[in-house]
């Protein structure tokens, strides 16, 4: 009898982490998008005053960007398109990354400035698009994670 109480205390602990895990996906897409923002931010401002080349910025890009920006810069080096792969994301998310990257340096300062705060609104609206859904869906995953763990023990039982 208590290792059946033990297994369904398990059991329900883990469809709620399961649940939980679900629900911080759009935190950590938030993140990215915080990450992103950031970094044009700072790009904006290297073009402006510094001669920072494309390349140079994306090899000192904060941590949780390299996974979204691996193979751009052997792509941006051989004057190929960027295709991000990144699996945090979602399919739209991924082709406004890419095509992002491959704005980086395709034209001079003064037009690279205005693309790249235009760009910024976009990153910006979909940083706020999973924030919300972070704010509407985030504790309800793991709820109904908990929930279905009890469900399954009662009838287990």
């Amino acid at each position: 009898m208590i290792v059946k109480i033990v297994l369904s205390l398990i059991l329900v602990f883990l469809l709620g982490l399961i649940g939980f895990l679900i629900g911080e996906k759009h935190k950590r897409q938030m993140e990215i998008f915080d990450a992103l923002i950031l970094f044009n931010k700072e790009f904006l401002c290297d073009i402006s005053i510094f001669s920072t080349t494309v390349l140079e910025k994306i090899e000192k890009a904060p941590l949780i960007l390299q996974p979204l920006f691996s193979g751009a810069l052997s792509c941006l080096k051989k004057g190929e398109k960027f295709n991000c792969d990144d699996v945090r994301l979602t399919k739209y998310q991924k082709i406004l990354v890419s095509n992002y990257v491959n704005l980086l340096g395709t034209s001079d300062s003064a037009n690279q400035f205005s693309s790249l705060s235009s760009y910024e609104e976009k990153l910006k609206i979909e940083r706020d698009k999973q924030k919300n859904e972070h704010e509407k869906n985030g504790k309800v995953y793991a709820k109904l994670g908990v929930s279905l763990g009890l469900v399954v023990v009662i009838l287990l039982f």
